[in-house]
């Protein structure tokens, strides 16, 4: 199966919020009330506003139930879509370094209270020290960046590779996601149901892919 369950789950969420907004016009004019404060607040301390968002965006990576991407369509019109993505690529990146040396630091003592205990287990049998690159950027788009991390640093995989890889995964991932937003905000249907499509097939691709290469891996 290509995908799992909590994909589904969240295209079939992020579908019905859509429906729900486009179709309610309080919803909308409480959304453009909240839209026109932080653009406000944006423009009157801008350095302080970028960074809040870029901390709400590491947080996002290192507390693994909290999401930043709420507030991406609240900032586009302040900021854009370029200068968002470049927000949230720093933000997350930061994250994943920080999830990264925690694995390698901290290690086993720290994952009994991250409640993924099972799946680092499981892809660190998978995933060594010396793992090829290609694989490291299939893990890094199949797999949560909260357990991608830890198991990149518990391997103790080369830092460097490890930048590079989550890199090109967080500009894929914010750039479908502001542009998710963009939709979403010109009550487009086809373009969010699209862009929804990209994000969740190469995910599910990847996904798909990675454990392929990991049961041949595990048969030779």
């Amino acid at each position: 199966m290509i995908f799992e369950k909590r994909h589904i789950f969240f295209a079939l969420l992020l579908i019905l919020i859509g429906v729900i907004f486009w179709s309610s016009g309080f919803l909308q004019s409480v959304f453009a009330e909240a839209q026109n404060f932080i653009e406000t607040y944006i423009h009157e301390s801008p350095i302080l506003a970028v960074l809040v968002f870029v901390m709400l965006a590491v947080v996002a990576v290192v507390v693994s139930p909290f999401s930043s991407a709420p507030l991406v369509p609240l900032v586009i019109p302040a900021w854009g879509e370029s200068l968002t993505i470049v927000l949230l690529v720093s933000g997350w990146l930061i994250g994943g370094i920080i999830i990264y040396f925690i694995g390698s630091a901290l290690r086993e003592p720290f994952l009994s209270h991250t409640g993924t205990t099972e799946k680092i287990e499981y892809y660190k049998s998978h995933i060594s020290g010396r793992a090829q690159f290609g694989l490291v950027v299939l893990f890094r788009f199949a797999i949560p960046s909260e357990i991608a991390g830890y198991v990149l640093g518990i391997v103790r995989y080369h830092f460097g590779k490890y930048v590079i890889a989550t890199i090109t995964y967080e500009i894929f991932s914010a750039t479908t996601l502001v542009y998710l937003s963009d939709a979403f905000l010109a009550g487009n249907p086809f373009y969010f149901i699209v862009m929804l499509g990209v994000m969740l097939g190469i995910t599910g691709a990847s996904l798909y892919t990675l454990r392929r290469k990991m049961r041949k891996h595990a048969s030779s």
